[in-house]
C-alpha cells in the first residue's frame, strides 16, 4: 500500500511548495520540553502509585525514550501520607508539551498543536522535514527537572538530528543546598551553606554541557534565564546603587561569578546568547560577571572583534555590558520606581555602574523580545521581583 504522502501527491509537489508545508506544520518558534513520570518504586499502593504520577502525568505512551530515576524526596510528595508507602524512586521520562503557533503569547489556545507524526508518512517527507524541524524551532526546557530533561531528549536525537539544532532554551534555578536531597546540586557540597547551587540538576548539568560543547551539535542560539531564588539580605531595596554596595561588601574580595559556571563556559562559537535573570534582591556583580565570562567564551570570537584590552586602554577591567532592569513591587515603597512599572538602562564594567535612562515600559516594549513564559509565574509569586535582560551578540 502507498504512503498516504504519495496517495495524496505530496511528492509530486515542488520541493519548495513541500517545504512551506513541512513549515506550516513542524514550526512552532518555542517548542516546550517537558518531563512525566513514568512509574515509581511503589508497587503495592496502586493510589500511591497515581497520586505521584499525577503530578507530572506522561501524556502519551513511552516508546523507546530515554529514563532517569528521581529521588522521590525531591518532588515534596505529600508529607501526610503514610511512610510504608512512599515511593523511595521516581523514574521519569520527557515528552513533547502540547503547543501551538500562539501558545507563548495565548496560553490554553484551541489552534491545532505541534504534530510531529507528519514525519513519519514517508522516507522522503521525514528527510526533508527533519532540517526544517529541528533547525527552525528553539526546543525549550523550562519547566520542573528542566536539566535531565534537556540531556535526555537531546541524547535521544539521532546524529543528524541533533546536528541540525541550533536554538535552545534553558533556565537555571539556583539556591541554598539546603533544598532537595544532596544529590540533586551542582556543585556538590556536603555541608549545608549559603553557597547558591544548580538545583535538581543531579549530575547531568555538566553531561548537557559536555553534549552542547561537542561537535555533534552546531548550537548557534542559547535563551538562557537563571532564577535566584535565595534571598540573604533585606528584599525591597530600591537603589541599583545600594545593592551593588552591599554586594561588594557581602563578597569581601571573592569572585561574585557563580559555582556552577564553569561546565556551562565549554560551549563555544554562539551568534548569540539571551540571558534573563530574576532576583529577589539583585545580586548584579554576581550576573555581570557571568555575562562577561559568557561573552569571552561563548560566543563566535572568529566573529567578535570589538573587545578592547582594559590595561592599555586605562578603562576598567573587562568588557562594558549594558543591561536593561524592571522591579515589579506591588506593595511597600518603592522610592526609585516611583511607584511604577519602568525599566531601568545601565552598564556595567568591571564594578563600574553608570544609569543610563528610565523609560516607561509600554514605550520600549516593542523593542524588545517578549518576556519569557515560564518567567511570568515568579511575578505572580512575589510581590517584589527584579527583572534583568542582557542580549549577547557577536560583533
Amino acid at each position: 500500500m502507498e504512503p498516504l504522502c504519495c496517495q495524496l501527491g505530496i511528492l509530486e509537489l515542488p520541493r519548495e511548495v513541500r517545504d512551506l508545508i513541512h513549515e506550516y506544520v513542524l514550526v512552532r518558534d518555542v517548542i516546550p520540553i517537558t518531563c512525566a513520570i513514568t512509574k515509581s518504586s511503589s508497587s503495592r499502593d496502586v493510589d500511591a502509585d497515581n497520586d505521584v504520577s499525577s503530578q507530572y502525568p506522561l501524556h502519551t505512551p513511552r516508546l523507546h525514550r530515554r529514563l532517569w530515576l528521581v529521588p522521590a524526596f525531591d518532588l515534596d510528595l505529600d508529607s501526610t501520607a503514610d511512610d510504608r508507602h512512599k515511593p523511595s524512586t521516581i523514574s521519569m521520562t520527557y515528552q513533547y508539551a502540547n503547543c501551538s503557533r500562539s501558545s507563548i503569547d495565548k496560553p490554553g489556545s484551541v489552534e491545532k498543536g505541534l504534530d510531529i507524526h507528519w514525519m513519519q508518512a514517508c522516507r522522503q517527507i521525514y528527510e526533508e522535514a527533519i532540517e526544517i524541524f529541528y533547525g527552525h524551532n528553539t526546543f525549550s526546557f523550562t519547566s520542573d527537572f528542566r536539566i535531565p530533561t534537556a540531556f535526555a531528549f537531546l541524547c535521544d536525537r539521532p546524529a543528524v538530528s541533533l546536528r541540525y539544532i541550533k536554538s535552545l532554551e534553558l533556565a537555571l534555578m539556583e539556591d541554598t543546598n539546603m533544598r532537595g536531597t544532596q544529590q540533586a546540586h551542582y556543585p556538590p557540597i556536603r555541608r549545608a551553606t549559603d553557597s547558591l547551587v544548580l538545583q535538581y540538576s543531579y549530575q547531568y548539568f555538566t553531561e548537557l554541557c559536555t553534549l552542547l560543547s561537542t561537535p555533534r551539535i552546531r548550537l548557534r542560539k542559547l535563551y538562557l534565564s537563571v532564577e535566584t531564588m535565595y534571598t540573604p539580605g533585606v528584599v525591597g531595596q530600591d537603589s541599583l546603587v545600594d545593592s551593588i554596595k552591599q554586594e561588594k561588601n557581602d563578597l569581601r574580595g571573592q569572585n561574585p561569578a557563580p559555582l556552577w559556571l564553569d561546565p556551562l563556559l565549554n560551549i563555544e562559537a554562539l551568534e548569540l546568547v539571551e540571558l534573563h535573570w530574576t532576583f529577589r534582591l539583585p545580586r548584579v556583580l554576581r550576573m555581570s560577571q557571568t555575562a562577561a565570562l559568557v561573552r569571552q567564551h561563548m560566543l563566535d570570537q572568529t566573529r567578535n572583534n570589538n573587545s578592547s584590552d582594559a590595561s592599555t586602554t586605562g578603562e576598567p577591567e573587562g568588557p562594558r555590558l549594558e543591561f536593561r532592569a524592571l522591579h515589579l513591587a506591588e506593595d511597600g515603597p518603592d522610592v526609585f520606581w516611583d511607584g511604577t512599572k519602568k525599566w531601568s538602562y545601565f552598564t556595567l564594567q568591571g564594578d563600574v555602574f553608570q544609569l543610563l535612562r528610565i523609560e516607561e515600559e509600554g514605550e520600549v516594549s516593542t523593542g524588545f523580545p517578549p518576556l519569557p513564559q515560564h518567567l511570568k509565574w515568579l511575578f505572580q509569586l512575589y510581590m517584589d521581583v527584579w527583572l534583568f535582560h542582557c542580549t549577547l551578540r557577536c560583533a
